[in-house]
């Protein structure tokens, strides 16, 4: 009952901070509700490569945006448009909805040797459909670009707090029949 609330509560958390907070201290604060969470299944050092590994992800997710818009420009003008779709929307499409959380999850699981990347593929694969149909949603109907986000943090972090709550309680059962 209470890993089945936690995974309800903890995204519906990080999409309530988001609306309080700067651009740039987004990966914080959901790491910080994240872990503050899951206080019984993060130890410090789990927290501290938490954290670098978020940091480094929305980091490189920026830098993937920035070279995909400048790649689509030179490749395909700056008056490309599908319906209401600019060369921006298409290059925030392919680097927040795609790119951005098959990065986070991979280079958290590079980190964190408990989440296992490929076992939770099929898991991260819905999470990254469901992201991009919410932005394809978002752009075609022309609604505020920060419900983005908002879809993104909630997304990632459902999908995260399921793999936390199966993958290290895997781990812990695993150690205690070894012993």
């Amino acid at each position: 009952m209470i890993k089945t609330a936690k995974i309800i509560i903890v995204p519906i958390l990080c999409v309530l901070s988001l609306s309080f907070i700067n651009f740039w201290i987004i990966p914080l604060i959901f790491c910080l509700v994240i872990t503050l969470c899951n206080l019984k299944e993060f130890n410090s050092e789990i927290t501290f490569k938490f954290f670098i590994a978020s940091y480094i992800s929305f980091i490189i997710g920026i830098l993937v945006y920035s070279f995909i818009g400048n790649l689509f420009e030179l490749v395909l003008e700056k008056k490309f448009q599908i319906r209401h779709w600019g060369i921006v929307d298409i290059s925030y499409l392919v680097a927040v909805g795609i790119i951005s959380p098959l990065l986070f999850f991979y280079i958290n699981s590079l980190m964190i040797k408990k989440i296992n990347f490929y076992n939770n593929l099929r898991k991260i694969l819905i999470g990254v459909i469901i992201i991009s149909l919410a932005l394809i949603i978002i752009y075609s109907y022309d609604i505020h670009s920060d419900f983005g986000f908002k879809i993104w943090q909630f997304v990632v972090a459902f999908i995260l707090q399921f793999i936390i709550l199966n993958d290290f309680d895997n781990t812990s059962e695993m150690e205690n029949l070894k012993t």
